[in-house]
């Protein structure tokens, strides 16, 4: 008889009794349990213990567990007061369903409605003065996990919480204050009325608008509206229910939840009967119990090392593959304002494409991510293989690696090499000194050395002003001379304000407007208004393109690389990783599998 038990730090697996094991921090012990692990696997599936069933006997109730880098903090909605973490928004997926979802390719999709509103049917209306009325179809036969049906009154009073001032919440999304009122004509139609013209008119995603089950809710938030945001919905597996395909049945803080599969999923049961997420901070922690057969989905936290050697034991097993879902668009800004920028030739296009022509990317990308491959270089912040990044991808212009041409460029702009190496203004005498203004820590430290190496032989003296891993103040933010490397999630809409003249900060918004660089352009302005109000999608993505044209031929923004986050999964679970890395696969996760 063969017994491995699980590895952990004060983290168990349910149902099994607790080692309280240390954590496993040395490549040479995982490697030895992972050995151990392939030995000892029986040879039924990931999480059904490989017990087979005969005639006669109880069918194995499917089951597998998902590791979360960290502790949950809320169950429901975007609205608990303390704010709700990027774990916990994964978690509301398996127990709730949303108006619309975002499907495997960030394509929009209908879920608890029965389709998407469209300016041809008169569904959704556009008035002369701007104003929109939305006019959504319910599914109908939809239930909440107590048994009560989900309608449009639900829709209507999930609004009504999040705009109430006396409701102190913590993320009341502008899609839910850019509408003025919300009418129910009868159980499964809604009417939205928009103060304005609105693209995202026909969304109702989980981040515009939280959807609350008013039978259970609406008086205990009448009677206190100031507490609502610490209600027990939030945070109590015994308070909570959905309209997703599994309902909350435990919550051990500091050590796993488990979700249970909901009978009465309107789209049929799930066919995973029980999901365990457990919570493991520790990168070692979690390879260990992934190569020990503890974990069937590592839903990130594995460092990039740890993916290496994951992948490296897998593809010589088969146990399992690897995807890695970008999640963060890195790049740099130009500064733009004439009194800050150093040098001040930093104004002339030709010497920001020098820069961006002057940064070998994909030695950047293998130096922190090593064998990730190429396909993580950004050219803007459109992701490839998506309708954006397609439609971003038409227009861009593109600055590979070319030092030759790096030259070229600065020598077009009047810089020239003195006797030192050193670049020297031809008309001023100014000495090319520039900053690479980051907040710190290893992605920044290795970014500002490779940078500076790639940019020594051109005759660019780089400096690095980091900022200790501290988070600026916003005036810290826009005050920087030369370069600031930051980031921004991809493919995101409103990555407009970052060059919107209109939102230039400084002292008169308190630096808070989202424009660090000072970068004015009166026709980008033009490109991102178009962008704002489509309101239909092939003019939207065509806006896309246009913004994005002109970025890139001036030469606004130096985009460097998408970061990837690692998911894992275990052979014979299916249906986890999405058609394109960049979209989601929980919005189906009732079709997920174990074979």
């Amino acid at each position: 008889m063969c017994e491995l038990h699980s590895i952990h730090s004060s983290v168990s697996r349910p149902g099994r009794p607790s080692m309280g094991l240390p954590i496993v921090r040395h490549l040479a012990i995982i490697l030895a349990v992972a050995s151990i692990a392939t030995a000892c696997t029986p040879g039924g599936p990931p999480g059904q213990g490989g017990s087979d069933t005969g005639p006669g006997t109880t069918p194995t109730r499917k089951a597998i567990t998902i590791s979360l880098e960290g502790e949950i903090n809320a169950l429901a909605t975007e609205l608990d007061s303390a704010g709700v973490s990027g774990l916990s928004s994964y978690l509301h997926s398996f127990l709730h369903d949303y108006g619309t979802v975002a499907g495997d390719r960030g394509e929009i999709l209908p879920q608890l409605v029965a389709g998407l509103p469209s300016l041809d049917d008169g569904s959704w209306e556009v008035h002369d003065d701007g104003r929109m009325d939305v006019t959504w179809k319910l599914r109908q036969g939809v239930l909440w996990h107590d048994g009560t049906e989900f309608t449009s009154a639900d829709i209507k009073f999930g609004w009504q919480v999040t705009v109430d001032d006396a409701a102190p919440l913590g993320n009341v999304p502008t899609e839910s204050k850019a509408v003025t009122a919300i009418d129910t004509l009868d159980p499964y139609t809604v009417v939205m009325h928009w103060k304005a013209r609105n693209r995202f008119g026909a969304q109702m995603m989980r981040s515009q608008f939280n959807i609350l089950p008013k039978h259970l809710l609406e008086e205990d938030f009448l009677a206190n509206k100031a507490a609502f945001g610490g209600h027990g919905y939030f945070t109590s597996t015994d308070a909570v229910i959905g309209t997703g395909p599994y309902r909350a049945a435990e919550w051990v803080r500091g050590s796993h939840l488990t979700a249970q599969a909901f009978d009465g999923y309107y789209q049929g049961r799930a066919k995973i009967d029980s999901v365990t997420f457990r919570f493991i901070s520790d990168e070692q922690t979690t390879l260990a119990n992934v190569l020990a057969g503890e974990i069937d989905v590592a839903n990130r936290g594995l460092g990039w090392t740890g993916v290496q050697t994951l992948q490296q034991q897998w593809e010589s097993t088969g146990a399992g593959k690897v995807q890695n879902q970008p999640t963060n668009w890195r790049h740099v800004l130009f500064q733009f304002r004439p009194e800050l920028a150093s040098p001040s030739s930093l104004l002339d296009a030709r010497l920001r494409k020098a820069l961006i022509h002057g940064v070998d990317r994909v030695a950047l990308v293998d130096g922190l991510f090593p064998g990730a491959g190429a396909e993580l270089v950004a050219h803007s912040i459109g992701y490839p293989g998506t309708p954006i990044g397609d439609a971003v991808e038409k227009s861009i212009v593109k600055y590979n690696y070319d030092p030759t041409r790096a030259s070229q460029l600065l020598a077009e702009a009047g810089w020239q090499k003195g006797g030192d190496g050193n670049l020297v203004n031809s008309s001023t005498g100014e000495r090319f000194q520039m900053e690479f203004n980051a907040g710190g820590g290893d992605e920044d430290d290795k970014s500002f050395a490779l940078a500076e190496a790639n940019y020594r032989p051109l005759g660019i003296e780089l400096f690095y002003q980091s900022f200790g891993g501290r988070r600026q103040t916003p005036q810290e933010s826009v005050t920087f001379t030369g370069l600031q490397k930051t980031g921004f999630p991809f493919n995101h809409p409103r990555f407009a304000g970052r060059w919107d003249s209109r939102e230039v900060a400084g002292p008169e918004n308190r630096y808070a407007s989202g424009n660090r660089s000072g970068y004015a352009n009166p026709q980008y302005d033009a490109a991102i208004d178009r962008l704002s109000q489509s309101l239909r999608e092939a003019d939207e993505l065509r806006a896309w393109g246009e913004a994005w044209k002109i970025l890139t031929e001036e030469a606004a923004v130096m985009s460097l690389f998408f970061v990837p986050q690692p998911i894992a999964v275990r052979t014979g679970v299916e249906g986890v990783f999405p058609e394109n890395a960049s979209g989601e696969a929980t919005w189906r996760v009732h079709t997920w599998e174990v074979q």
